[in-house]
């Protein structure tokens, strides 16, 4: 399966199971947030700011946009919201 497959499959759940989508969300602002502590003792972002960054991931990555999977990567490296080293 390739890249854009994968993407098409994952973006279908997410469309048909709102739950799914929920919890996705819910899981990558839960990082973003307790990250964001963990990495400087206090959080810059509140929980509604990062279940809007998670959203926005989301739409980026399995949303509806004419974006190639090499732009898609691309996009993703911008937001540069976590510094994992």
């Amino acid at each position: 399966m390739n890249v854009k497959r994968a993407r098409e499959t994952i973006a279908k759940a997410l469309k048909e199971d709102e739950g799914l989508r929920i919890s996705y969300r819910v899981n990558i602002a839960m990082m973003i947030y307790d990250y964001q502590y963990k990495r400087d003792g206090f959080h810059h972002f509140s929980v509604t700011d990062c279940n809007d960054v998670a959203d926005d991931l989301i739409k980026l990555i399995f949303g509806e946009n004419e974006l190639k999977d090499d732009k898609v990567i691309e996009e993703i490296s911008r937001f540069q919201i976590m510094d994992l080293e």
